[in-house]
């Protein structure tokens, strides 16, 4: 345990159907994560996105990584 990472999503702007992200740990950039990459696809659905849609496209260094978000209720 004891491994820090953090996103910084590049833009509100959709680039190439995506949204640019970036991922770091304390000491370095890394291309892929997975709990953090899960993270980022929630706030950008809830907070970022200007259309509601269940599914969001991350430009990490790694290459476009889709999620697809599934609940019970409309948000």
């Amino acid at each position: 345990m004891h491994f820090s990472e953090t996103t910084f999503v590049l833009s509100d702007k959709l680039k190439g159907n995506g949204y640019g992200v970036r991922v770091f740990t304390p000491a370095t950039e890394v291309p892929f994560g997975g709990h953090h990459t899960l993270g980022t696809a929630y706030v950008i659905k809830h907070f970022i996105a200007k259309e509601p849609t269940q599914k969001i496209t991350l430009n990490l260094k790694v290459g476009q990584i889709k999620v697809t978000c599934e609940n019970q209720s409309n948000n």
